[in-house]
């Protein structure tokens, strides 16, 4: 089964067994909201002019309504929009992690630096520190952007990255006069 407006009407078909058989169609009246079975042969006009002839819907005129334009466009900026949220957010996230994680490969090149490798070595409770924590955590975070870049493994990746994002905000926590430098009103 489904719903589709053509012309003003919501209808809804039930789709057919055979390819032989045409669809049949509930029409819905507007105003009421009633639903009721399309007979075959006879034709149902509403005040918005729109016309039902066996099972097929056109309207008085043989062009579609400005209206009716503007649905179907929307309705397929919609499903395009729906298609390429999840990635296009996918992408930008890995985009994210892979430029904040490359600099981090180089001593001295990232102005976080220092703080990403003492929440590292509060976290870990100094078992990793230094430059160690600074290439593993570089490390990670161009592996997370590529394998998001990919589309491998999501699930395991959304673990993953929840808890660097949590890692994230700690220093927030251990850290919060290297983050504020003016007074929080």
């Amino acid at each position: 089964m489904r719903w589709f407006t053509a012309c003003g009407v919501q209808c809804l078909t039930v789709d057919a067994r055979s390819e032989l058989r045409a669809p049949k169609l509930y029409l819905i009246d507007p105003d009421s909201g009633s639903s009721r079975p399309k007979r075959e042969g006879s034709a149902t006009i509403y005040s918005n002019q729109t016309r039902t002839v066996n099972g097929t819907m056109s309207t008085s005129q043989q062009d579609p309504s400005f209206s009716a334009k503007m649905t179907r466009f929307v309705d397929r900026v919609e499903v395009l929009a729906q298609k390429a949220a999840v990635p296009s957010m996918r992408y930008a996230i890995a985009l994210i992690m892979i430029w904040f994680g490359f600099p981090k490969l180089f001593p001295g090149s990232s102005s976080a630096e220092d703080l990403a490798v003492n929440t590292v070595d509060i976290l870990t409770f100094g078992l990793v520190a230094g430059d160690t924590a600074r290439v593993i955590l570089a490390a990670l975070e161009v592996g997370f952007g590529i394998v998001l870049l990919i589309g491998r493994w999501m699930p395991l990746m959304l673990v993953l990255i929840l808890g660097h994002m949590i890692g994230t905000f700690t220093p927030f926590l251990f850290f919060p006069d290297l983050l504020w430098k003016s007074p929080v009103c």
